[in-house]
């Protein structure tokens, strides 16, 4: 029915293979990525951790790893402010190197 956070959870489940689901990442993604697209900041940066690893039938992609990072980070998601601050910290994921802004986002998230 497009609840979000019933979409992140079974997301979750379907991450892990628990609650007698069977593991299938590809389903997580295809839930996560419904969720995240109704601005569920968990879902943005699960769905972004899939995308910086390449798993679940996506391709390797920092870049989009880095956007939903972004917009996670902006909603207060503390894993999403210290990842995007790893980011930063380091130029990747088409982001120029910006120790400051890490800094920012790791105090965020502190």
């Amino acid at each position: 029915q497009g609840e979000a956070r019933a979409q992140f959870r079974l997301g979750l489940m379907y991450s892990m293979g628990c609650g007698g689901l069977a593991k299938d990442e590809a389903r997580a993604v295809e839930l996560w990525r419904q969720a995240a697209e109704q601005g569920d900041a968990q879902a943005q940066f699960c769905l972004g951790v899939m995308y910086e690893n390449g798993r679940g039938g996506l391709a390797k992609d920092e870049a989009r790893a880095a956007e939903l990072w972004r917009q996670a980070a902006e909603q207060g998601e503390a894993r999403a402010q210290f990842r995007l601050g790893l980011m930063y910290s380091m130029g990747c994921g088409g982001l120029a190197k910006d120790e400051a802004r890490a800094v920012e986002l790791w105090r965020q998230a502190a």
